[in-house]
């Protein structure tokens, strides 16, 4: 196998604008993958430059040009970030169908959002063109063949994104910016709760519990599927209007897990998410009613002694003195509708004093 010496490097955005007004930048070389990127990647990828995050590297492939006598960079991996912001700041010379501007849900200052990059304060613009992206130059005696190798070993070294992360690569409008804006809110929450592992954070798995969440929320209880994740995520993309209702519901019920149980949380049934989902769900219909109008209401006092009650279902739950049909409920395959409703019933039984 030949050894290839490769030069890490950094470059402004201000370079790369000017390598493509030369010529000197080819976005399409044929091992490339052609844009895909839909609006809101673009529109979320230039607030991630505004904001000075980092993005994954750029590797590009020098070579020289005889007949023109210049350096020719072919871009190898990062045709599409690259391509977002060179039209980004390049739109007048951009077909009218491929502009873009950052979205509201990404950025709601009104200095930046729906404005085009001719039109952004100075500071912007200028935080924009200095950003550095970190690179790796590849030497032009790299063949194709050798970046298609390369390729195949990037991406084999990788976990297979699991369905939350998919989500989180395939859309980028107002559903997909709440729900994560609203899990990270909860991250000490998570923590001290013991309800999401550290790798289990960083593989978005709080997300998409919150997800659940919100779909139950705003249809009442339901059956958690992928299939029914991916739909609230499509069909909410462009509109979410009740997102700053649902949003407060949220907060107010784990505001109230936090006040009567919160502390207890960590080692106890209720850290599983299983039995977190059915904590939350009881509670907010306590306070709200699953399946109840979005409109703006303050939530109904919770009962008095509360505390208490949940204790005891926690300690049924932790040592499974349950009744067989919540035994078969706690098992298998537990987001079925059938299996959270028995839960849930249980649960209220419990937390109304019905049954110890």
């Amino acid at each position: 196998m030949r050894y290839f010496d490769l030069v890490p490097s950094h470059a402004p955005v201000t370079d790369f604008v000017a390598w493509n007004r030369r010529n000197e930048l080819v976005l399409n070389p044929p091992f490339q993958r052609r844009s895909v990127w839909k609006l809101g990647a673009r529109s979320y990828f230039i607030d991630t430059l505004i904001r000075g995050l980092p993005v994954p590297l750029i590797f590009l492939r020098e070579r020289t040009d005889i007949d023109r006598q210049e350096t020719v960079r072919d871009v190898v991996d990062g045709q599409q970030r690259l391509r977002t912001v060179l039209t980004f700041i390049d739109d007048k010379s951009t077909p009218a169908d491929e502009r873009f501007t950052v979205m509201p849900e990404h950025n709601s200052d009104p200095a930046i959002a729906g404005k085009p990059f001719r039109e952004l304060p100075e500071d912007i613009r200028n935080r924009i063109l200095r950003y550095r992206f970190s690179m790796q130059i590849l030497p032009a005696e790299m063949e194709d063949r050798d970046i298609l190798q390369i390729f195949a070993r990037l991406n084999s070294t990788g976990l297979r994104l699991n369905r939350q992360e998919l989500r989180n690569a395939n859309w980028f409008g107002q559903f997909k910016s709440s729900m994560y804006e609203l899990a990270y809110e909860q991250l000490d929450r998570w923590r001290a709760w013991d309800v999401f592992s550290e790798d289990e954070i960083a593989r978005m798995q709080e997300v998409e519990l919150v997800s659940d969440l919100v779909v139950n929320i705003m249809k009442g209880l339901s059956a958690k599927t992928q299939g029914i994740l991916d739909r609230f995520y499509e069909q909410y993309d462009d509109a979410f209007k009740e997102s700053r209702e649902v949003a407060r519901r949220l907060r107010i019920i784990m505001e109230s897990i936090e006040d009567l149980y919160g502390p207890a949380i960590a080692g106890g049934a209720f850290s599983r998410s299983m039995h977190f989902f059915t904590l939350f769900v009881y509670l907010y219909d306590r306070a709200f009613g699953l399946g109840s109008s979005l409109k703006r209401a303050q939530p109904e006092p919770l009962p008095k002694g509360l505390t208490a009650r949940i204790e005891v279902a926690d300690e049924r739950f932790r040592t499974s003195e349950l009744p067989p049909d919540v035994l078969q409920a706690v098992s298998g395959a537990a987001t079925d509708l059938g299996k959270r409703r028995t839960r849930l019933d249980f649960l209220r039984r419990i937390g109304d004093g019905k049954t110890r």
